[in-house]
């Protein structure tokens, strides 16, 4: 991978009102070799495949200080996202039918994976109403290109029509809503006290799958849960560093069942059927962290995770009917750092 980029930073004001910023872009190619091995009836087959790919990135912000307490932020970007590793895996696994009537399937990964892009727009208000506490209020828009997901998908090979599984590159989404969120120091509590803290975040988004071949045309992006909060306490005093958080997000449909991606009528039997999802209950998991600065350069924590033993659990039509329980263990931890 090689990149550049320019960038430049502007300020001035308007009357009583300071605006600064950065303008810039940024140039990266990736150039990509993937060596792997299939397995064609029974046969292993070595495979090599070589892409390279150039995208520019421009981004802009700007920061409004509308006072020395109150700043308005804008920014633009667009960005991307590399393929997970995995998914770029060359080899093809299927085998030659020896029955006629039988549709033959194949699957493999997908060396040809360009990277997901994202425009990305934000704007945000922060009110800065004592030291290290503050209010911000923010709303999103992202545009999202070139997507993965595992679709299926005729392939002749040797004359023969598979219907072959693998990530494939499968259009566009939409993802959009709000942010809030606090922090607070009660520095005017008793002496021993004023350390203390607290902050809360919470988060809206608002997703829809734009793509019209794609049975989930129309649906939440999977993965993302509508309603999402973080909220905590916080002391910071003597050396002394704790957080106890709770971290909590909403129902949301993870994996999809029945019709996947392409020429329907070639695999799925009932075409006009909506989209089945395995939907994960909302849940919330508590952690905490607690450390003492022994001196400049050693520092002891101590680590817990998932206090209230929180377990994923999903359903597939109804939540009578689990489809996978996952059993989330508590953990602890200590920790030593060392600054030489």
């Amino acid at each position: 991978t090689l990149a550049g980029y320019g960038q430049v930073k502007y300020e001035f004001a308007v009357g009583e009102v300071a605006i600064d910023g950065l303008l810039g872009a940024r140039v990266t190619n990736n150039d990509r070799t993937v060596s792997g091995t299939g397995r064609i009836s029974g046969q292993l087959t070595p495979v090599t495949t070589t892409t390279s790919e150039t995208d520019v990135l421009p981004n802009f912000s700007a920061r409004v200080r509308l006072s020395p307490d109150l700043q308005l932020r804008f920014t633009a970007a667009r960005t991307i996202a590399q393929p997970a590793f995995e998914d770029l895996n060359p080899g093809l696994f299927y085998d030659v039918p020896t029955n006629a009537n039988i549709q033959p399937n194949g699957s493999g990964g997908n060396p040809n994976l360009k990277p997901q892009k994202s425009d990305a727009f934000d704007a945000t208000i922060e009110y800065y109403f004592a030291q290290s506490s503050y209010l911000a209020a923010a709303v999103y828009y992202r545009e999202l290109q070139d997507r993965v997901a595992d679709a299926v998908n005729p392939e002749v090979i040797d004359g023969i029509t598979y219907n072959i599984t693998r990530p494939r590159n499968v259009g566009e989404a939409t993802l959009q809503g709000l942010e809030l969120s606090a922090q607070v120091f009660f520095d005017f509590l008793p002496e021993g006290w004023n350390g203390l803290g607290a902050f809360a975040n919470y988060t809206y988004a608002d997703s829809e799958i734009k793509t019209a071949n794609d049975p989930l045309n129309g649906h939440p992006l999977l993965g993302v849960s509508k309603n999402s909060y973080n909220v905590g306490a916080l002391f910071e005093k003597y050396g002394v560093t704790g957080r106890l958080v709770y971290t909590w997000r909403d129902e949301f449909n993870e994996v999809q069942f029945g019709c996947l991606l392409g020429p329907q009528a070639d695999y799925c039997p009932n075409p006009s059927a909506p989209p089945a999802f395995n939907v994960v209950k909302a849940y919330g998991r508590l952690d905490m962290s607690l450390g003492y600065d022994f001196s400049d350069s050693v520092t002891v924590s101590f680590e817990g995770t998932n206090l209230l033993g929180a377990d994923y659990y999903s359903y597939f039509d109804t939540p009578t009917f689990p489809h996978d329980i996952r059993i989330d263990d508590r953990t602890y931890g200590v920790s030593v750092r060392v600054r030489l």
